[in-house]
This record gives structure tokens, C-alpha cells and sequence, in this order.
């Protein structure tokens, strides 16, 4: 599962300039299983040929791998994020390292992902800054403090009494920023054995053959690993079949074709 939470600078339909762009690439590249680094980067690469130099957008990229046990993060620009114990209470703080995306050129851009094991229902709490930053009449921030407080009461509805609280300490006050929460629990659906997918017993073959031309101008990864996962069984799998694929096609290019040295 891959979650994408953006906050572009600015408000209203100037705001959503960026937002098509980002959602048409964002599921074309989860639909081809491509890291976080890598979709970090892509996206990065399109919002900077795309927007103006004053606007950007914090954004926080998670990947949940198959079986629930490990996340995998980019944040850059928005708050730090929250790993949270089944029963409540704070696991880790995830630091928000990078600079939003659009802002650097690809050659700067840092797509360092952090991962984390987690275990059953363990839950993510990714926001936007409109909620540390949502004011009070006395005009007084909601705050990281306040925030930490109700995630560390040891309650199992950290959302229900965090929107709870959002609302009283707003009061009667106009909002000035958006909200967002997302709340994402670390959990796979139990099915019955009948309807787990079964690998195919076919035995197949595939060969490609790849052209000095080809090489120069296209990277085979995404499309070898399309017609792998074709086969029955083995799309639950795509995401490290496709970085298995890419460590191996990397080192066959750079050092069995170009014969380059590893430093």
C-alpha cells in the first residue's frame, strides 16, 4: 500500500495548480511498483519543470510492504510524522528531513527514504502543518506539545479524540489552513486460504535481448516486470521483484557491459 499526503504552498485554486500532475504520476508509478526513492524523485522532477519558483509541496510518501511488518518513508516539508502502539502512545518520531518537493533540481535532490518494522496494528500518523498551526481566540497555536500529549495518553481512538480536541481548541474561530489527517494501521486483511491467489504450476521461460541502441535509451525494469507479474500468483510480490531486477540489471549494465569499476 502506498499513501501520498501533499500540502502545496498557498490556499485555494491557486493551491491546486500542482495537484493533477502529482496525482497522474504518483499512480503511474505505484502501478509499476517503482521505490519511494524513485517515485520521490519523479515527482520531484515534474513539479520542478512545472511550477513557479515561489510554490512547492510538503509532501510525505509511505509504502506498507505486503505482509504489514515494515514501512517505508520520504517526508520533506511537513511536520514530523508519528509511529504509534497499538494501545496508544507514541513508538518512534519519523523526522520530516527533506526540503518539499519542486523546490530542488534532480541533481540536489536528496530521495534518502527512512524504514521502520512495525508490527500488527501498529498505526502511522501522517498531518499537514494547518493542524500545530490551527490558532485559538486567544490566538495560541494547537502545537507539537498539545499534539504529544493526546498521542501519549495511552488511548486506542488517537484520531476520534484528536479531531475531538481540534474542534475545542478552534472554538468559534475561522480555520486559516487546511487540516489533514490520515491515520494508517499496519494490519493485512485475513483471508481464507480458498481465496488467496495460487502461484501458477506452468513452467515458464522468458529471454530478452537488449541492443547497445536499446540500452542507451530505455530502461527495461518497469516493462520486464509488468510481464513477470502477468503471471498468476506473483503480483503481491511486484514491488521486490522489481527492485531484484533493478540491482541485477544495474550491475549487469554498469559492470559487465561498460566494465565501469565499483568506485
Amino acid at each position: 500500500m502506498y499513501v501520498f499526503m501533499g500540502d502545496f504552498t498557498g490556499h485555494g485554486l491557486a493551491a491546486s495548480i500542482g495537484t493533477l500532475p502529482v496525482s497522474r504520476a504518483f499512480y503511474a508509478l505505484t502501478q509499476k511498483g517503482l521505490s519511494i526513492p524513485d517515485i520521490a524523485t519523479e515527482i520531484n522532477k515534474t513539479l520542478y519543470e512545472l511550477l513557479p519558483t515561489e510554490m512547492f509541496c510538503a509532501a510525505a510518501i509511505v509504502e506498507l510492504n505486503y505482509n504489514a511488518t515494515q514501512i517505508s518513508v520520504w517526508a520533506g516539508g511537513v511536520p514530523d510524522l508519528y509511529l504509534l502502539h497499538p494501545n496508544g502512545g507514541v513508538k518512534s518520531t519519523i523526522p520530516s528531513m527533506h526540503m518539499p518537493l519542486g523546490v530542488l533540481p534532480t541533481l540536489e535532490f536528496e530521495d534518502t527514504q527512512s524504514i521502520y518494522h512495525v508490527k500488527k496494528l501498529d498505526t502511522l500518523l501522517i498531518y499537514s502543518d494547518g493542524l500545530i498551526e490551527l490558532e485559538n481566540a486567544s490566538q495560541e497555536l494547537f502545537g507539537e506539545d498539545k499534539l504529544n500529549a493526546l498521542l501519549s495518553n495511552g488511548t486506542t481512538s488517537n484520531m476520534d479524540s484528536l479531531i475531538q480536541s481540534v474542534k475545542e481548541h478552534k472554538g468559534q474561530c475561522s480555520q486559516n489552513d487546511d487540516i489533514t489527517i490520515i491515520e494508517l494501521k499496519c494490519d493485512v486483511p485475513e483471508l481464507p486460504c480458498e481465496q488467496l491467489e495460487k502461484f501458477s504450476i506452468m513452467p515458464q521461460q522468458q529471454t530478452v535481448k537488449l541492443s547497445a541502441d536499446y540500452l542507451k535509451r530505455v530502461n527495461p525494469i518497469s516493462e520486464i516486470t509488468e510481464t513477470v507479474c502477468s503471471i498468476k500468483g506473483v503480483l503481491r510480490h511486484k514491488s521486490n521483484i522489481f527492485l531484484i531486477l533493478s540491482e541485477a540489471y544495474n550491475n549487469a549494465l554498469e559492470h559487465g557491459v561498460l566494465k565501469m569499476d565499483s568506485n
